[in-house]
């Protein structure tokens, strides 16, 4: 199994939390997995995104395609907003500044960053296939991604 992570470098704190999330899974469960970590940026991280017809980028990237700007004010509270979702409870794997509220305050970027061109971090590529950008995805979707590649 090979699995491909792309985020941004330094690493922003959503890219390096599903970056150790990931990590921590695949020991976890015991899965035989090369795990490559990828900046948004690098030519092998652009390689791949053409590949899906996209673009790699940041949901700055994607503001300024669709040209909505990035409420920085909503951001920095979300970022100081502590609900916690069962299924999106990361607390374990990192003590970065991510929140659900910031990836909830992000969302209409995710939504239409594919449309944009653009694959938007953080990314998560399993066996060749784009699972998720854009956001974390849920604890039991990654649950659900990695036990497949068991079967």
């Amino acid at each position: 199994m090979n699995s491909i992570i792309i985020g941004v470098q330094p690493t922003y704190s959503r890219c390096k939390l599903l970056g150790n999330i990931i990590d921590a899974k695949v020991e976890e469960l015991s899965i035989e997995a090369q795990v490559n970590h990828l900046a948004y940026n690098n030519p092998e991280a652009r390689r791949i995104a053409n590949s899906f017809g996209l673009v790699p980028g940041t949901e700055k990237d994607v503001s300024g395609k669709i040209q909505i700007p990035i409420n920085n004010e909503k951001i920095r509270i979300a970022k100081n907003s502590r609900t916690i979702d069962p299924d999106y409870d990361y607390r374990e794997y990192s003590n970065s500044n991510w929140t659900y509220e910031l990836d909830e305050v992000l969302r209409q970027f995710e939504n239409q960053a594919r449309a944009a061109g653009i694959m938007m971090t953080p990314v998560l590529i399993i066996n060749g296939e784009l699972k998720h950008q854009g956001s974390l995805p849920s604890s039991s979707k990654i649950n659900e991604w990695l036990l497949n590649l068991k079967k």
